[in-house]
């Protein structure tokens, strides 16, 4: 649903479910769900499936 939003709503967003996981806790997200440069994920991609994981 993120790419239906500007950066600005997108990092609102990706703030809240940070504040939501667990330190390390993973985001999976739709592959056209990107989220812009930010400093609560890292994006990590294994055998063609992209996730993001928090940051601690």
């Amino acid at each position: 649903m993120l790419i239906y939003f500007d950066d600005t709503f997108r990092l609102k967003t990706i703030e809240r479910f940070s504040s939501l996981l667990k330190p390390q806790g993973k985001l999976f997200l739709g592959h056209a769900d990107i989220i812009p440069e930010n400093h609560y994920f890292t994006k990590h991609t294994e055998h063609r499936l992209s996730y993001y994981v928090k940051n601690s």
